[in-house]
């Protein structure tokens, strides 16, 4: 694919590179010989609260990670949060020495910019994937698939952006990165249905979904810059579903030593499911 050249753009790619540098990855968790061990990890509603919390009320600004560690020795202990789909929302990392509690603040404002700036960066990658399949003479279906899994994963953090407390001016921005995003998405879907053989058929649709990619990725941008300007602002809220709920993951070096959940709920009550009858 052709480097994208634009100045906010690489900070978008910038910052997402270096998020996915911090995500675990994914698979069973294994001992590592020598590695720090890491456990009681909680997500709390304040630094001192005694007690881990999994369901927390809507407009909540942070949530407080706590963990134990021992042993460690120089270790890059890394934190992760995903939202669903496994989109990054935040991103940390330190080296932790000898055996301790680590206390790490996640706020509204930090999973907002991140959230906002995958946005972009999925949807360039959308708009690159097209305008290579629209005008390259080979690995034409390919580049549509590349811009289906940009699409994908701005579909991802398009819904929990949802959940977020936005401005008028933002709530518009989502709301037409979302119509277009959904118009390219269409056209993605046609080209991809095409036999392999339509190598025309496909370039044809692929080169439809530039106007409106080139919409959507204007209003991410605008997104983007507001959300990096930003001031506080509560966490987005995802519902009950545990399919939804953020997943908090502590790694040592590249390896997965500890996860929890925590979901922000919508409304002002919560319904639990009945455990008698």
């Amino acid at each position: 694919m052709r480097a994208v050249t634009s100045r906010r753009s690489g900070a978008a790619l910038a910052w997402l590179a270096a998020l996915l540098g911090l995500l675990a990855v994914a698979g069973p968790v294994r001992e590592v010989a020598g590695a720090a061990r890491i456990d009681a990890l909680r997500v709390l509603r304040a630094p001192d609260a005694g007690a881990g919390t999994y369901l927390f009320p809507p407009g909540t600004r942070r949530v407080w990670v706590t963990f134990r560690y021992e042993e460690a020795a120089g270790e890059r202990v890394g934190l992760s949060v995903t939202g669903r789909g496994g989109i990054g929302v935040f991103a940390s990392e330190d080296r932790y020495n000898g055996s301790g509690t680590a206390s790490i603040e996640v706020s509204g404002a930090a999973i907002y910019r991140g959230l906002a700036a995958q946005l972009e960066a999925a949807l360039r990658q959308a708009q690159e994937g097209a305008q290579e399949a629209a005008t390259q003479s080979a690995g034409v279906h390919e580049h549509l698939l590349s811009a289906q899994a940009g699409l994908l994963q701005a579909g991802s953090a398009m819904g929990l952006l949802g959940g977020a407390d936005l401005s008028d001016d933002d709530g518009r921005r989502l709301s037409g990165a979302r119509a277009a995003a959904a118009e390219a998405g269409t056209l993605a879907r046609q080209a991809i249905a095409l036999p392999l053989s339509d190598t025309a058929g496909k370039r044809v649709l692929a080169g439809q979904m530039g106007r409106p990619l080139a919409t959507a990725v204007t209003a991410a941008s605008g997104l983007s810059a507001s959300a990096a300007g930003a001031g506080e602002t509560t966490i987005p809220s995802t519902g009950i579903d545990e399919r939804s709920a953020y997943t908090v993951q502590v790694s040592v070096g590249a390896s997965p030593a500890a996860s929890a959940e925590f979901v922000v709920y919508r409304g002002d009550r919560v319904y639990l499911p009945r455990t008698e009858r």
